[in-house]
């Protein structure tokens, strides 16, 4: 193969890399210029009436939702929700929603 069509091929592929990470990205970048420094998955558990010492036993499964949660491409969702103070529909956006649902049902909530 010709130099310049290996040349061509690896810029083509690093730019598709770039492409499907970006959105992960500008997530990130969104969480670290936020103006607030507390992850939503706090204010939601809250909601529910659960709180950090509800989590024991469970530190892995709270670890991985504190990822997704910083990962999460659905903030603004999140936001809006934590606003409108009705406590339904936060499966619909949330990855972390089967978690916080089996933690209020441990709990009795």
């Amino acid at each position: 193969m010709d130099i310049s069509i290996i040349s061509i091929l690896i810029v083509a592929l690093l730019a598709l890399m770039a492409a499907a990470a970006s959105p992960a990205i500008f997530t990130l970048w969104r969480k670290g210029v936020s103006a607030r420094t507390e992850l939503e998955l706090w204010s939601v558990m809250q909601r529910r009436g659960l709180d950090l010492a509800d989590t024991a036993g469970r530190e892995r499964e709270l670890g991985v939702a504190a990822s997704l949660c910083v990962t999460c491409p659905s903030l603004e969702a999140c936001r809006d929700w934590l606003a409108r103070e009705k406590p339904d529909g936060l499966d619909a956006f949330c990855p972390n929603a089967a978690f916080i649902a089996s933690l209020a049902q441990a709990h009795g909530q």
